[in-house]
C-alpha cells in the first residue's frame, strides 16, 4: 500500500510540474484591420491617399507594423484600447515605411473575447495643425507649375481632360524628339514651414519616364540664384499612383543655411538616351493633386 501511495504521489507531482513548465496558452482574439479611408476636409484638396500600413499599439504598447488589410492575434480580454498610426512608404520607397504624422491617429476601444474576430475600418484626416500652402488640382485653365524655367514655350505644363486621375482635368507634359526635355516650376514662394516642421509634397502622377522633383532655395534679391537644391526621383509609372515626397530635412537645411529667402518647386524630366539615341519618340507625363503639406 505504501509503495502504491508513493507511486501515485510521484505521478501527481510529475503532472503538476508539467503544468508549471507548459501552462495553458492564452487564447487570442483576432483584430481584422481593413484599409484606411481618408477625408481631406474643406479647401484641402483631394481625398486620395496611399496609406499602406498600420502601426498598431495595444493599450499604448507597440504591437507591430502591418500591411493593410490584415488580421492579427491579440492576447487581451475585455476592454482594450486600440491605437493605429497611418503608415506610408516614404518617398515611394517600400524599404522606408514610416508613420505619416500629418494624418490624425485612429483610436478605438474594443471588448475583446477569446477566439473572436473584431473588424475595424480606420479613418483619418489631416492633423488640425496642418498647413497647405500649395493645393493644385489642375481643374482651372492655369496651374501652379507655370514658371517656364527652360525658356522653351513648347515644353510647359498644360492641363488636359484626356487623361485624368479625378475631376475634369489633370496637368500634362508632352515630350517629343524635337522637345525632349522640360524644366518647369512654381513661382518663388516665401511661405516657409514653421521652424523644425515636418513637410511633404503629395502628388498623383502617371508617367512614361522618370521625373526629378526638386525643392529649390532662392536668394530673394535675384530669385534666380540657386542657394540650395534637394531632389527626389520618381520612377516611371504606367498607371496612376500617389507618392509622398519628404522635404522635411530640405526645409530645415534651408533654415539653417540662412541665405535662402524663397523656395520653388521644380519639375524636370526628359526622354532618356540609350546608345546615344533618344529611347522613344515621345513621352507623356500626367500630374494631379499636387500639395505642399506641413505643420
Amino acid at each position: 500500500m505504501k509503495q502504491r501511495f508513493i507511486l501515485f504521489l510521484s505521478m501527481t507531482l510529475l503532472w503538476t510540474a508539467c503544468d508549471v513548465i507548459n501552462p495553458d496558452e492564452p487564447i487570442p482574439a483576432y483584430l481584422d484591420i481593413q484599409p484606411f479611408s481618408f477625408t481631406a476636409g474643406f479647401g484641402r484638396g483631394t481625398d486620395s491617399h496611399q496609406i499602406t500600413d498600420a502601426w498598431v499599439y495595444i493599450n499604448d504598447t507597440y504591437h507591430g507594423t502591418f500591411t493593410l488589410p490584415t488580421t492579427i492575434p491579440i492576447i487581451s480580454e475585455g476592454e482594450t484600447k486600440i491605437t493605429i498610426f497611418p503608415g506610408i512608404k516614404d518617398n515611394g520607397n517600400s524599404s522606408t515605411p514610416d508613420i505619416y504624422t500629418l494624418y490624425q491617429i485612429y483610436e478605438t476601444t474594443l471588448d475583446f473575447q477569446p477566439n473572436e474576430t473584431f473588424t475595424i475600418r480606420p479613418s483619418t484626416t489631416y492633423d488640425d495643425n496642418v498647413i497647405l500652402p500649395i493645393v493644385e488640382d489642375f481643374e482651372t485653365g492655369g496651374n501652379a507649375l507655370n514658371a517656364d524655367l527652360d525658356e522653351n514655350p513648347a515644353t510647359i505644363v498644360r492641363t488636359t481632360s484626356t487623361e485624368v486621375f479625378e475631376g475634369q482635368r489633370s496637368g500634362w507634359i508632352q515630350l517629343t524628339r524635337q522637345d525632349s526635355f522640360i524644366v518647369a516650376g512654381t513661382a518663388p514662394r516665401t511661405d516657409f514651414p514653421r521652424q523644425n516642421a515636418t513637410a511633404y509634397m503629395e502628388l498623383n502622377y502617371k508617367s512614361d519616364v522618370a521625373m526629378a522633383i526638386s525643392l529649390i532655395g532662392l536668394d530673394q534679391a535675384s530669385q534666380i540664384n540657386f542657394q540650395s537644391e534637394f531632389t527626389r526621383i520618381i520612377n516611371a509609372k504606367s498607371s496612376w499612383n500617389k507618392i509622398y515626397l519628404n522635404f522635411t530635412q530640405a526645409f530645415r537645411d534651408m533654415e539653417v543655411q540662412g541665405d535662402v529667402d524663397a523656395y520653388q518647386v521644380m519639375v524636370r524630366t526628359g526622354i532618356p538616351f540609350e546608345n546615344g539615341e533618344l529611347s522613344r519618340e515621345e513621352a507623356d507625363i500626367f500630374l494631379d493633386n499636387m500639395k505642399i503639406v506641413h505643420f
